[in-house]
């Protein structure tokens, strides 16, 4: 009889471990994922988008890439790689899609619009490489389009994983 008490005692700590192991391992994940939910609203070009987030129609500037313009006043900066761009974007992130987006330490650039990375799953986690490249909208770009790293201090937090990818 003792020595069921054990193993019950035993298999009840065993249970507890893996809980406390499981409710920390979703603490980890929820402190480095700050994922913030949108909405496209539509697609200005390949690396700006407006979104609709907490209510409110916000351009969004992609972080850590940049495309070949293609919606450019002067018509001479406008390339055919742009449109290319352009183009994947407006069918990858269609109006009404969900996105979730991530800020880095500066949240607005100089022409007032909101600099954000964009991801396609609450679910990635933003510590793994494999996430990153499936999910994260600049890193598909990168994959799939002409496009180039492009990072500006401060906002730098995976400039290393788009100039691997960029090779």
């Amino acid at each position: 009889m003792l020595r069921r008490v054990k193993q019950l005692l035993l298999l009840l700590g065993f249970i507890c471990i893996g809980w406390f192991g499981w409710q920390l391992r979703n603490i980890v994940l929820e402190e480095s994922n700050t994922f913030y939910p949108a909405q496209i609203v539509y697609v200005i070009d390949g690396d700006t988008v407006v979104v609709l987030y907490e209510d409110q129609e916000i351009k969004v500037r992609m972080i850590g890439i940049d495309t070949p313009e293609s919606v450019s006043s002067n018509k001479m900066e406008n390339t055919y790689e742009g449109r290319l761009a352009s183009s994947f974007t407006k069918k990858e992130l269609y109006e009404g899609r969900k996105v979730y987006l991530e800020f880095d330490e500066q949240r607005e650039d100089k022409y007032g619009r909101t600099l954000a990375y964009i991801w396609l799953s609450m679910d990635a986690n933003s510590n793994s490489f494999e996430d990153f490249k499936k999910n994260n909208f600049g890193a598909i770009l990168l994959q799939n389009t002409y496009c180039k790293p492009l990072s500006y201090a401060p906002n730098d937090k995976y400039k290393d994983w788009y100039n691997q990818l960029a090779k």
